[in-house]
């Protein structure tokens, strides 16, 4: 299913949490709204997200900072993340929510160059650690 929320004429959510997160979406477009009210509280993480770094959110699919000891000669790794990392980051950029619930998307951290498969499916979600 495709949701779909414009940045010009954002969408107003019900009250509950239980609109808010258990309804069509699954809790995407909030997760899309609490990114834009994140924006300019977060101007790190907006800068870092602006450069195709995946910082850590709220959401699965951040990559943490290796420290420089962590570093030696590491190959880039896979990940799985979450659509509400996705949601959130549109969000935090100040762009439209698009996200097509039954396809996985693809980046790439541009500073570690770990490769993120965002996903709605739950099972693969939680089979994954990171």
């Amino acid at each position: 299913m495709q949701i779909f929320a414009s940045a010009s004429e954002p969408p107003v959510l019900g009250a509950s949490w239980d609109e808010r997160h258990n309804g069509f979406d699954k809790g995407l477009i909030s997760a899309w709204l609490a990114g834009r009210d994140k924006r300019q509280w977060w101007p790190d993480v907006v800068a870092a997200l602006a450069r195709d770094e995946l910082p850590i959110l709220p959401f699965k699919g951040g990559i943490e900072e290796k420290k420089d000891d962590d570093k030696k000669q590491q190959k880039p790794g896979k990940k799985v993340g979450s659509l509400h990392y996705l949601a959130m980051r549109q969000g935090l950029l100040g762009e439209n929510l698009d996200i097509d619930t039954e396809k996985s998307v693809v980046k790439i951290c541009s500073k570690t160059l770990v490769r993120v498969v965002f996903t709605g499916d739950m099972a693969r979600l939680l089979k994954v650690s990171s």
